[in-house]
């Protein structure tokens, strides 16, 4: 199986999807934005089209500690993945950083229960959706498990 996954965003510019079948991409990752309020200009279109050159849809979105409430956050999701056409084929990662944005200044423990929060009002919605968390460094959300590595399941799926 071919494991070529990319990620992309507005920073790539028109996408030539065909072009990226050709190369053996098997799934593409289409930021969908950051926090409550941005999202990428380019989600929509890329999410779209990704389905239509045959290659797997997931969408990554920036989780923000501080500067968006978990509930803001979930009801930008939730409703920008149900404008797309999101399924249960398609997958849905957050990225965690703490190191940018208002997520500098957030303790371990808002990133935690913030982060658990958004999880559980986006697994809470009618989104056929088990997220994928990547962090950059460890964190512990409270009474359930640890995020540690790159790429890990948060099993509370539906």
């Amino acid at each position: 199986m071919n494991n070529n996954v990319i990620a992309i965003s507005r920073f790539q510019g028109t996408i030539e999807w065909d072009k990226v079948k050709e190369d053996g991409v098997s799934m593409a990752f289409s930021r969908l934005g950051e926090g409550e309020t941005y999202i990428d200009p380019t989600f929509s279109e890329n999410f779209r089209k990704s389905r239509v050159a045959g290659i797997p849809s997931g969408a990554w979105h920036i989780f923000r500690a501080k500067s968006s409430t978990p509930e803001a956050q979930a009801r930008t999701i939730v409703n920008t993945l149900k404008e797309a056409g999101f399924t249960n084929k398609d997958a849905f990662a957050f990225e965690v950083n703490n190191k940018v944005g208002s997520n500098k200044t957030a303790t371990k423990n808002e990133m935690a229960n913030n982060l658990y929060h958004l999880i559980q009002h986006i697994i809470d919605s009618d989104l056929p959706i088990c997220p994928i968390t990547y962090t950059s460094k460890p964190i512990l959300i409270p009474g359930r498990t640890a995020l540690h590595g790159n790429c890990m399941m948060i099993s509370f799926g539906k």
